[in-house]
């Protein structure tokens, strides 16, 4: 699937993570220029950062957004993310982009170089060395735990754990992931890393769910006026039990709102 193709957060839901998030991003006096959000799978990762790339699109602060994905080779590969990386920052300013390529004319092996020394020489130095904007700059990762299996990401779970620790204040990183028995080891007491969970059993949450189902209903009888449905259909006990139901996983609410579109109501 395609950035254009991926949905984002409900209007009204995960505001309190966002806010987080954003106050985060903008604040560079903090030390800890990566933030690690964490959860279940089916606990809304890949919405959420979806929608932190579009908000960061919009107010032109987004250098890269990659989302990886296990059954899509290109987009599982742990060695080619660094390439990927520059090659988007290098896109988004013409600065970093005339920066890289003349690391790559002076080197011309530095693309099957070790990632440690790709990630020196082609973002770190770019970026520490070329006059970026005041803003900060906003790289997002997406499902880290799909970027190939642990003994293959070992060594970019190194570069994230240690080289990136030497970015600039002006640059944040957002990663999000289960929580692999690689990447936890990989990422705990790390003093620039900041981890954030995704609590999927908060009231907020199911207050968010519910929100969700609310506004698919509202859908479903906008598009079948012909039905008649009565107003407040299906009720207000009704979703409170979906959503008790759906334990906090946007994943299960996503999955029973499309099969409920797909019946008649009055069934």
């Amino acid at each position: 699937m395609d950035a254009a193709r991926r949905t984002e957060c409900l209007s009204g839901t995960r505001e309190n993570t966002l806010k987080v998030i954003v106050d985060w991003v903008n604040d560079q006096a903090s030390e800890q220029n990566i933030l690690w959000v964490y959860g279940l799978a089916g606990s809304g990762k890949s919405t959420l950062s979806t929608t932190i790339a579009n908000i960061f699109r919009e107010s032109s602060q987004l250098g890269a957004f990659i989302f990886f994905n296990r059954d899509v080779t290109e987009r599982s590969d742990p060695t080619s993310v660094i390439r990927t990386l520059a090659h988007q920052l290098g896109s988004s300013s013409a600065n970093i982009g005339g920066a890289i390529c003349a690391v790559i004319v002076r080197n011309s092996n530095i693309l099957i170089s070790p990632l440690a020394y790709q990630f020196d020489k082609l973002i770190l130095d770019p970026l520490s060395n070329v006059s970026t904007p005041s803003r900060t700059i906003v790289i997002v990762l997406d499902v880290l735990d799909e970027c190939g299996k642990a003994d293959d990401r070992e060594a970019f779970l190194t570069v994230l754990a240690h080289n990136f620790a030497h970015l600039p204040r002006t640059i944040r990183t957002i990663i999000t992931s289960r929580t692999e028995i690689d990447i936890c080891t990989a990422f705990e007491s790390q003093h620039h890393i900041m981890a954030h969970e995704l609590d999927i059993a908060s009231s907020v949450n199911s207050d968010d769910i519910l929100l969700y189902f609310r506004h698919r209903v509202a859908l479903l009888q906008a598009r079948n006026k012909h039905l008649r449905l009565d107003v407040g259909w299906p009720g207000e006990d009704v979703l409170g039990q979906l959503t008790q139901r759906a334990s906090g996983l946007f994943v299960w609410a996503s999955t029973a709102s499309k099969f409920i579109h797909g019946f008649n109501p009055k069934k």
